[in-house]
């Protein structure tokens, strides 16, 4: 009886102390997310409110009595856990004068949907900022500068879309995430696509590079010299302001995407 009863005082305290540590788990990840939520738009402690702001309450991201409870936060939703797991924000959607600082976006975040709010940050964004835990991220019209490494995108993002934002460069489609479905870097300054055929990925669908600089087109160039898949399309927009082609030929969406 002796025995059994200090196996069960054992099971009980390491089920409290269990709890104990998960509790503390969670509330060192909600106080990092928090700060991380902090940085991300530019505040490093709740924003003054003054009348002029009282009046935006709409598109506030937060209001004063809402303090560090992140999860109350305009269209920030979180799960059970108080984990922040999907962002969607625009212009129309809240306000943000100090723009986005990318670099602090919460790794847990599953769903990241941006548009319209700049990109702030005297640093270049790298697509290693984007969250390990990414499904599908949009971040869109949001000023955006540097060259996207497509080879360190999440290894379990499904879909991107960086369109009408300042990427230059030459992007690769030699080494996807596996389970990457749809791409869209449409309306930048990419010059250069190179594509490895027998390297995209079975889920991959589509997608789609323009270059908005009229006097500079897209190349394509497939590694072992074959035409580039067509489920990679490359276009430009001209003087006139319409989408061609590497010929020059009017180009003709074949796919959108139900996110645009």
């Amino acid at each position: 009886m002796l025995l059994a009863s200090t196996i069960l005082l054992i099971g009980y305290t390491h089920a409290f102390h269990s709890n104990d540590v998960n509790e503390a788990f969670y509330a060192q990840e909600n106080n990092h997310q928090y700060m991380s939520l902090v940085q991300l738009i530019g505040f490093q402690d709740t924003p003054p409110v003054d009348r002029s702001t009282r009046l935006l309450h709409s598109k506030l991201i937060f209001r004063p009595n809402d303090g560090p409870n992140e999860c109350a936060w305009t269209y920030v939703v979180c799960d059970g856990q108080g984990i922040v797991r999907s962002i969607t924000w625009s212009d129309w959607t809240v306000a943000l004068p100090s723009g986005l600082n990318l670099h602090w976006l919460p790794q847990t975040l599953e769903r990241v949907r941006i548009e319209n709010i700049y990109f702030t940050s005297s640093q270049p964004f790298s697509i290693r900022n984007l969250p390990k835990a990414a499904l599908e991220v949009t971040l869109d019209s949001c000023n955006i500068p540097g060259t996207p490494d497509l080879t360190a995108l999440p290894a379990h993002l499904e879909s991107l879309s960086l369109r009408q934002n300042c990427l230059t460069g030459t992007v690769l489609f030699t080494e996807l995430p596996q389970a990457i479905q749809t791409i869209d870097l449409r309306g930048n300054f990419i010059e250069v696509v190179v594509v490895d055929n027998s390297a995209l990925p079975m889920a991959f669908r589509k997608a789609h590079v323009s270059s908005r600089n009229g006097r500079v087109k897209v190349h394509g160039v497939e590694v072992s010299g074959d035409p580039i898949d067509a489920r990679i399309s490359l276009y430009s927009v001209n003087r006139q302001g319409l989408e061609v082609d590497q010929n020059g030929n009017p180009f003709v969406h074949a796919w959108r995407s139900e996110n645009y």
